[in-house]
C-alpha cells in the first residue's frame, strides 16, 4: 500500500531507482517506523547471476498508524544537562537543563536469502 501511494509499480522498479522511493514513501508528518525485508533468492550456476540475484523488497509500517495510537510514529525524548555562566555572580555557574523530543523516520532493514550452486563431487 505505501509502495503504491508512493507511484511504484513493481519490485523491479524499486530496484531501479533504489533509494530515492524511501524518500517518496515516506511522509514527513506521518514519521513512520517501517520494517523493510528484501529477499534474494539467487542461482549461482548461471553465468548472469549477478544481474538474476536482486532482492524483492516488502514493507511493513511497524508502528501504528491510528491519530488516536499512544505513541504515533518514531519519536524519543532526550535531555542534556550543562553549565552557563551566570550573568548575577563572577565566576559561578548556572546549571541548565534542555530536554527535546526527536521525531523522524526510521527504517529497519532485514536481509535474508539462499543461493544454491550444483557440485557433483
Amino acid at each position: 500500500e505505501m509502495l503504491q501511494r508512493a507511484g511504484v509499480l513493481s519490485d523491479q522498479h524499486f530496484i531501479e531507482t533504489g533509494a530515492e522511493i524511501l524518500v517518496s514513501v515516506l511522509w514527513a508528518d506521518e514519521r513512520p517506523f517501517l520494517g523493510a525485508k528484501g529477499t534474494y533468492a539467487c542461482d549461482l550456476d548461471s553465468t548472469s547471476w549477478r544481474q538474476n540475484c536482486q532482492a524483492r523488497f516488502h514493507f511493513t509500517r511497524i508502528d501504528d498508524p491510528r491519530p488516536d495510537a499512544f505513541s504515533h510514529g518514531y519519536n524519543f525524548r532526550s535531555e542534556r544537562t550543562y553549565f552557563e555562566p551566570s550573568e548575577d555572580k563572577a565566576g559561578a555557574s548556572v546549571e541548565q537543563r534542555e530536554l527535546r523530543k526527536q521525531t523522524g523516520i526510521k527504517v529497519v532493514f532485514l536481509q535474508e536469502g539462499q543461493g544454491g550452486k550444483f557440485d557433483a563431487a
